[in-house]
């Protein structure tokens, strides 16, 4: 069982991996219990100009319990694009790294909501490709839509 302080303490050292384990096959109600304190924390850290130092666990974190309304904005404020980082991370073990984005996806789809082509079209919306911060994340951003949009009509 996940517990909030436990979440709380892998988002404030910014473990992206960590992270993505312990929310990745949480039962409904589990996360619905971390709804309220993830938000309640991430806007916290917002009004206090420091949501940039945790974007990416927060990415995971926020992708495993929202719902498509409240995570597209959520995901739209995050830093996608990041390869996260992680000082013992085993390459032989877990391949390559992969970008936040890469997590966000697999977080997604164990969840088996069935709302992510929705969730495309939320944060297709939202998009505004400029500036630096489009440069850094827009690529992973547009990729991530694709993947939840699912596979082209024939």
């Amino acid at each position: 069982m996940t517990d909030w302080p436990k979440l709380r303490e892998l988002i404030e050292s910014d473990d992206a991996f960590g992270v993505k384990e312990e929310v990745s096959d949480l039962p409904a109600d589990q996360r619905r219990a971390l709804v309220k304190p993830l938000t309640e924390y991430e806007r916290d850290l917002r009004l206090e100009g420091r949501d940039w130092l945790m974007r990416s666990a927060l990415a995971i974190a926020g992708s495993a319990v929202l719902s498509a309304s409240a995570l597209a904005p959520w995901l739209s404020r995050g830093s996608i694009g990041e390869t996260p980082g992680r000082t013992d991370y085993d390459w032989s073990a877990h391949g390559p790294p992969r970008t936040v984005a890469d997590h966000v996806l697999d977080v997604l789809r164990a969840r088996g909501v069935p709302w992510l082509p929705d969730l495309a079209d939320k944060l297709a919306s939202r998009l505004r490709p400029r500036g630096e911060r489009w440069a850094a994340t827009g690529h992973e951003m547009a990729w991530l839509i694709t993947e939840l949009a699912g596979p082209p009509c024939r």
